[in-house]
């Protein structure tokens, strides 16, 4: 009965590593897709939120 209590901790354990690492994964992308938007938007010289929100475009 040790052994499996024993792994049931090791499992729990990588478990719970596992789905931290994939959160902190997850924010990373977040944050790069946030940047590249205000990115482009400065670039552009365009408000590519307001555009996405309401589907308009400035026009040039």
């Amino acid at each position: 009965m040790r052994l499996f209590n024993r792994s049931l901790v090791a499992i729990m354990l990588h478990q719970f590593l596992f789905d931290e690492a994939a959160a902190n994964v997850t924010l990373l992308f977040i944050l790069a897709h946030v940047g590249g938007v205000i990115l482009a938007s400065w670039q552009h010289r365009e408000n590519l939120v307001k555009a996405m929100l309401t589907g308009r475009e400035k026009a040039d």
